[in-house]
């Protein structure tokens, strides 16, 4: 899952627009684009293309489709907002090709997101050195680092803009990120944003950090994991970059990444913090730049970035009617992938999908490898079906 040294290994998603979306397999250039994957349903309920996630599929013409017959309404889930502030690593050893391919990574997403406009997302930026040293005081003391806003034609100039320099100095991450934290949960969104989303904190880098005194990072990560509303909880994602094994290796340390990720509450389950060698089983994203070029490095990048951007959202979907709290006992979840196909995710709190608050459901929340499935689908869109009992495991 988290393994980036094959291209065609992930799909490059981000996340949900309208109902979840996620890109097609060799695009780059959306995963923030509206697309209308599958058949409309609501005139005759959804009556071919279901299969269960757990059965091994079905024929569309099958007349065992749990749901066929008894469908009477489907509403689309909206896109939960999220807010994000990416702190990047800028020191010296980003220099030549990881640092252009940082550049044109993070240049792509802002456009994306601005092309998208999305008025439920907002993104923020704080590199690290900043202009006036490792020791900062951060964000930066120019003011350049822009804070977490809409992607409109002023902020995307800013954070485009923003990395547009040359690297510098040392690995103040322990600063940076405090500063990000800070940013974060103190943030007042501007409108178009909602007042509320999900905090999430990205963390970008290749090096160690210049301290860590009695795992200080890994503490305020969980601190801000463990932190109560308005100002959290907030998530922190790690995208490491560095190679783990053979002759020019980086100065990387793959613990220390994956135990940042694992206490900012974004290891994927079954992860190994401490796992040096295999990316699969880290809990990090970790990309090792080998002889890749930077366009090809920029592109693992991109694919991290935006399934990071998938899977902070597509997890948690807001209900587009009141109609689920008429009879909750009646309410199925279907992912509807790009060719109409319909799959039934089971009601299960491990495996499958549960209501915030089975009294007053405002959101379906996704879990374990529910949510998986939902983040990889392939210009798909998670819908809610009305009308047939709830399918339970």
């Amino acid at each position: 899952m988290r393994n980036l040294l094959t291209a065609s290994a992930l799909v490059s998603c981000l996340g949900v627009v309208v109902a979840l979306q996620a890109c097609a397999k060799d695009t780059r250039t959306s995963g923030f684009d509206e697309v209308d994957g599958g058949s409309d349903a609501n005139a005759d309920g959804p009556t071919t293309g279901f299969e269960s996630r757990d059965s091994g599929g079905s024929d569309a013409n099958n007349l065992t489709d749990p749901l066929k017959g008894c469908a009477t309404n489907e509403s689309e889930t909206i896109k939960s907002p999220a807010f994000f502030e990416f702190v990047v690593d800028r020191s010296g050893s980003m220099s030549g090709t990881k640092w252009t391919a940082a550049q044109q990574s993070i240049q792509g997403v802002v456009d994306q997101a601005f092309t998208a406009a999305e008025t439920n997302v907002g993104m923020g930026l704080i590199l690290f050195p900043g202009d006036s040293g490792d020791s900062g005081p951060y964000p930066d003391g120019s003011g350049k680092d822009p804070f977490p806003n809409f992607v409109d034609a002023t902020q995307r100039n800013a954070l485009k803009a923003r990395v547009s320099g040359n690297t510098t100095g040392g690995t103040p991450t322990l600063e940076a990120l405090t500063a990000a934290y800070n940013v974060i949960e103190n943030l007042i969104p501007l409108p178009p944003l909602p007042k509320e989303g999900k905090k999430v904190v990205v963390l970008m880098t290749d090096g160690v950090p210049n301290s860590n005194p009695s795992n200080a990072i890994q503490n305020m990560a969980a601190a801000k994991l463990a932190m109560g509303g308005p100002k959290g909880p907030v998530y922190t994602y790690v995208v490491g970059i560095g190679n783990l094994s053979g002759s020019g290796g980086f100065d990387v340390d793959p613990r220390f990444l994956g135990s940042v990720a694992q206490a900012g509450g974004t290891g994927p389950k079954g992860c190994d913090p401490n796992e040096m060698t295999n990316p699969d089983k880290m809990c990090h994203y970790h990309i090792q730049p080998g002889s890749k070029t930077a366009a090809q490095l920029a592109d693992d990048m991109t694919k991290a970035f935006n399934r990071i951007r998938a899977q902070a959202t597509a997890c948690e979907v807001s209900l587009a009617t009141d109609e689920a709290k008429a009879d909750p006992s009646s309410v199925n979840v279907v992912i509807v992938d790009e060719n109409g196909k319909v799959t039934i995710i089971k009601q299960d709190p491990v495996d499958g999908w549960t209501y915030d608050d089975p009294g007053n459901p405002t959101k379906v929340l996704l879990h374990g490898k529910a949510c998986e499935d939902a983040v990889q689908n392939l210009l798909g869109k998670v819908k809610v079906v009305f009308g047939c009992k709830t399918i339970a495991k």
